[in-house]
């Protein structure tokens, strides 16, 4: 068998395209599979969590579903505003350094 000068180029393209496919399998997953994620680790410890200590959600027996829904997002608006504040003062400039 002899190598042309087409194999040779093909199989050079061939060793710069499997580093590129590399890259791709190691970059970080998108911010929608992320929350899919969460959502989905959420509800299956708070299954596991009902079946293993079903007295933990009495407390919630007495509120409506407007107030359980209100707590819920009041909740997550609290750790978005955190968040934000926590990137805010990570990513700053340090004012300090300037004086």
């Amino acid at each position: 068998m002899t190598i042309t000068p087409m194999d040779s180029l093909d199989n050079a393209d061939q060793s710069q395209v499997a580093p590129k496919m590399r890259r791709r399998s190691a970059k970080k997953s998108c911010q929608r599979c992320m929350v899919i994620r969460l959502f989905l680790i959420s509800a299956a410890c708070i299954a596991i969590l009902q079946i293993i200590a079903p007295s933990t959600f009495a407390i919630l027996q007495g509120l409506g579903p407007l107030t359980l829904s209100i707590l819920f997002v009041g909740g997550f608006g609290i750790i978005a505003v955190v968040k934000s504040v926590a990137e805010h003062l990570a990513t700053r400039p340090d004012d300090s350094e300037s004086e």
